[in-house]
């Protein structure tokens, strides 16, 4: 499992002490991009019916 770590393996930069990230850090995947925002939907409720969150976001 090279180029794994688990956030409890870190170090903290500034104490040096190893420690967990808090309960309320979130991370974020990007599924994809579509240029048909029907595309999007559908995607969106694939992800959702198997148990994600999932949204839309334009740009």
């Amino acid at each position: 499992m090279s180029g794994n770590t688990s956030t409890t393996d870190k170090k903290d930069s500034n104490t040096g002490s190893t420690s967990e990230k808090p309960a309320s850090v979130k991370y974020y995947v990007q599924v994809g991009t579509y240029a048909d925002k029907k595309n999007a939907q559908e995607m969106v409720d694939k992800l959702k019916k198997a148990g994600f969150d999932a949204i839309i976001k334009e740009k």
